[in-house]
């Protein structure tokens, strides 16, 4: 009796240990097709408005957080469409339940798009790049490119941070880096988009020193907060960024 309970005790720590293990890979199978479906959708957008001359491309909050919740429920088909074509060929399914089945994620599929289209229109127009000739930025309720040269559509730059208090670490630190246009519009590109750090801001700043940009600082951090918050790597490039 006593062997029973051991072996039904021992089965169940066995049937618990493989429940965890096929619930954690499920979990990291549907995060891996939806950064999967992130990276295919940007890749798409940057060749549709890039070309070799861009040294920066980036998706703002806006655009991004469309990507991001159209990738979401892609990826959440594309996991349950995978585990279908999987049952049918392990004869889990037959094929008419497959085909069942199926037709109900194409409708979930068709049920997204029609959903996601409008907001997938303006965020697939909804990007920011500078090339050495100026800055292209397109808002999210726009259509249409709007470019900006260096000469005459950058106004200026104006520079400033936050903080967060996480203990001596580099995400503390927020860098603000907006451009203002000579039509008013301005956008941040270091806190509010995809892609803004360290390494993008230096390689924008530099075109920008090339053209004898205005600069505006509107609060700095001091060497100490730089020094305790920024990987030393680019402690020297903030230190120069906002002393200018």
């Amino acid at each position: 009796m006593e062997k029973n309970e051991m072996e039904m005790e021992e089965n169940n720590k066995t049937s618990g240990w493989k429940s965890k293990l096929n619930t954690a890979f499920l979990v990291a199978f549907v995060l891996g097709c939806i950064f999967g479906w992130i990276g295919i959708i940007r890749y798409i957008m940057k060749v549709i408005h890039t070309d070799e001359s861009v040294v920066y491309f980036s998706l703002p909050m806006g655009g991004a957080m469309t990507v991001i919740f159209f990738s979401m429920g892609l990826g959440i088909l594309t996991v349950i469409f995978l585990i279908l074509v999987k049952n049918l060929l392990f004869k889990k399914y037959h094929f008419a339940e497959f085909k069942e089945y199926g037709s109900g994620v194409l409708y979930g599929f068709i049920a997204l798009v029609i959903v996601s289209s409008p907001f997938m229109f303006f965020a697939a127009d909804n990007y920011i790049s500078v090339t050495k000739e100026g800055v292209g930025y397109s808002r999210y309720w726009t259509v249409g490119d709007g470019k900006y040269s260096w000469d005459k559509g950058v106004k200026k730059i104006t520079l400033d941070y936050s903080y967060f208090d996480k203990g001596d670490t580099s995400d503390n630190f927020s860098g603000m880096y907006t451009f203002h246009f000579s039509d008013g519009k301005h956008v941040e590109i270091w806190e509010n988009s995809l892609d803004g750090n360290f390494d993008s801001i230096e390689r924008i700043d530099e075109i920008a020193l090339k053209h004898n940009m205005a600069y505006e600082v509107i609060a700095a951090p001091s060497n100490e907060q730089i020094e305790k918050w920024i990987p030393q790597e680019h402690q020297d490039f903030v230190k120069e960024l906002f002393s200018k």
